[in-house]
């Protein structure tokens, strides 16, 4: 018990300096303690009065307006409809939500679908340009995008400021208070994000450890480590050393082999942000800048050490394909480091099951133990929600959009994350308490948002450079500082 508290500390003084991804939540607890001594952690969430949207009053009616929504076909995780309650409880929390909008507004929730992951940005965008363009039909309210695409709708002129919409309010601790300062460029908001996306919880990164292995090697538990300030890329390395074994005698790592650690190769990514590093930042002008974080002592020697360790024999796992994920899910490395939704089933398939061995979740180590915080990114899989420039009125977007956000946190949230990650994916109370560390370590990063503006060269340079490990870094950041500063001023250029 003395971790879980340390843990909870941690917890709460993260709470009260970021303040970022937090849902206002009241919450009455009943605990029932079952024949076998268990404690039943069942929350059932009440809306408090303090924390409803307060620029919608309760007499907003839009008369059975239709809202029409554009969303990304090939979402992840069940995040925009529910046909029915099922007794599945994130279905049903998704069900209740929806209809509570409507009944609430006095709309129509329409959704329609196209295809619009990473591999299927253009037809989404095309799509959206087809509506919202001068000649356009101005068929849809809001658009649902995949995180990467919104902001080159905003350059090209195909969404509203959401900042002078009726109802929308992002003091309010559903719209995460980093995500909407990151995304707000000369006082304009286009885009935004929070509890309103279910896979933003589920895209969180975070590095899991098989407590079996830990045991059997006579490792140094995780959680002493976070209790004590020790866990660190350092510690990380030096407890996944030694561990690999070939066990396809092939001479080379695979995926069929052993290993210390092993990850899907976007989540080097992760690293980055762990490190408290920044590829893009805003000036004391609100205006788009490179980082000086993005070049130094710190990015090399983190790009040196993580580049030698991939590259080393075998200490170290990355693969660009998602099967990678079987070497953690067979038992055959003691860490991993992946967006948490692989605790429901690696790739979300109807034909996996969740991880069946006993696992902890930590944060993505710190650099150093120097470092005052945690930082977790996201991974790209979740859903920014824009309005239409096409719209003459936006109040019934705008008010959906709010109560969709409201709703989310009170309903859909706690479905996610108090029940599903830290009841049923939680072997234990020190397990489900991490889940908080994690989230509250949640932040953003322009390099990220802007990726497709910015073409790619932010959000991959980093990670393309680990993997190759070629030292160049230094050598290379001037021509990487004069093709990024000319996207930028592209960016600047539009959002004027």
């Amino acid at each position: 018990m003395k971790t879980l508290t340390k843990i909870l500390c941690l917890v709460i003084s993260l709470l009260m300096v970021s303040g970022i991804f937090v849902s206002c939540i009241k919450k009455d607890t009943t605990e029932d303690t079952t024949a076998s001594g268990v404690t039943d952690n069942t929350t059932t969430q009440t809306i408090a009065e303090t924390v409803t949207p307060i620029g919608i009053s309760s007499d907003v009616n839009f008369n059975n307006k239709d809202v029409n929504i554009l969303a990304w076909e090939d979402y992840t995780m069940q995040e925009f409809e529910a046909e029915a309650i099922t007794g599945n409880e994130i279905n049903d929390a998704i069900y209740e939500r929806n209809n509570t909008i409507e009944e609430k507004l006095g709309v129509n929730l329409i959704y329609t679908y196209t295809l619009g992951s990473s591999t299927n940005s253009a037809n989404y965008i095309s799509k959206v340009r087809i509506d919202a363009g001068a000649s356009g039909a101005g068929e849809y309210d809001i658009f649902a995008a995949y995180s990467q695409i919104p902001a080159s709708l905003a350059m090209e002129g195909l969404l509203a400021d959401l900042r002078s919409t009726e109802y929308l309010d992002f003091s309010q601790a559903w719209w995460p208070a980093e995500l909407v300062e990151e995304t707000t460029i000369n006082d304009k908001l286009y885009f935004c994000s929070g509890d309103i996306s279910t896979n933003m919880l589920w895209m969180m990164t975070a590095c899991f450890f098989n407590k079996d292995l830990i045991d059997s090697y006579n490792l140094e538990d995780p959680y002493d480590l976070i209790d004590n300030n020790q866990w660190t890329l350092d510690k990380m390395m030096e407890m996944s050393a030694g561990k690999y074994v070939d066990n396809d005698n092939s001479g080379t790592k695979t995926s069929a082999d052993t290993y210390g650690y092993m990850t899907y190769y976007m989540n080097i990514d992760a690293f980055f942000a762990a490190s408290g590093l920044r590829s893009i930042e805003k000036n004391s002008d609100d205006e788009l800048v490179v980082s000086s974080l993005y070049n130094g002592d710190k990015i090399t020697g983190l790009i040196d050490k993580l580049g030698g360790w991939f590259s080393s024999g075998g200490e170290a796992y990355q693969n660009t394909s998602t099967s990678v994920r079987d070497v953690f899910f067979e038992q055959r490395s003691i860490f991993t480091m992946d967006r948490v939704f692989i605790v429901a089933g690696k790739d979300n398939s109807a034909d996996q099951d969740s991880i069946d061995f006993d696992f902890g979740i930590l944060p993505v180590p710190k650099y150093d133990s120097d470092q005052s915080r945690y930082y977790t990114n996201v991974g790209y899989p979740f859903t920014m929600y824009c309005i239409s420039s096409a719209l003459a009125d936006t109040d019934a977007a705008s008010a959906a959009l709010e109560y969709l956000a409201y709703e989310s946190a009170m309903l859909v949230t706690p479905a996610v994350f108090e029940n599903a990650m830290k009841i049923k994916y939680a072997s234990d109370e020190i397990s489900s308490a991490a889940y908080d560390l994690v989230r509250n370590s949640v932040t953003f990063e322009l390099g990220r948002i802007f990726t497709v503006p910015l073409n790619n060269y932010a959000s991959s340079q980093f990670r393309t450079s680990v993997i190759s490990n070629s030292g160049t870094w230094s050598s290379n950041y001037q021509k990487i500082n004069s093709a990024l500063n000319t996207y930028i001023a592209s960016i600047m250029d539009k959002f004027e």
